[in-house]
């Protein structure tokens, strides 16, 4: 139930979702993973408040759902990215 809830989500978030920088795309998974802010700004090699900006903006343009709600569409998004990338080159 909760992949098709993704899934219709995707569907509805999918052109905001393009609008997503790399930055703010990779802020927005490693939160999915399960990443606080200070571990992602060590991750990413880049400042607190750059990751707090970030993802401040990913949400914003995503009409501001929750932290969580947003992690988990970015990277149901980012996994749909990489399977049609993967399926495209073989």
């Amino acid at each position: 139930m909760i992949q098709l809830s993704i899934t219709l989500d995707l569907d509805l978030y999918r052109d905001r979702l393009l609008l997503l920088t790399l930055r703010q795309r990779q802020c927005m998974v490693l939160i999915d993973q399960g990443f606080d802010t200070k571990e992602i700004a060590e991750h990413l090699e880049i400042s607190v408040s750059r990751v707090q900006k970030h993802i401040f903006n990913a949400r914003k343009i995503l009409g501001n759902p929750a932290r969580r709600k947003a992690a988990r569409l970015v990277a149901a998004f980012e996994q749909e990215r990489a399977a049609l990338e993967e399926g495209g080159n073989r």
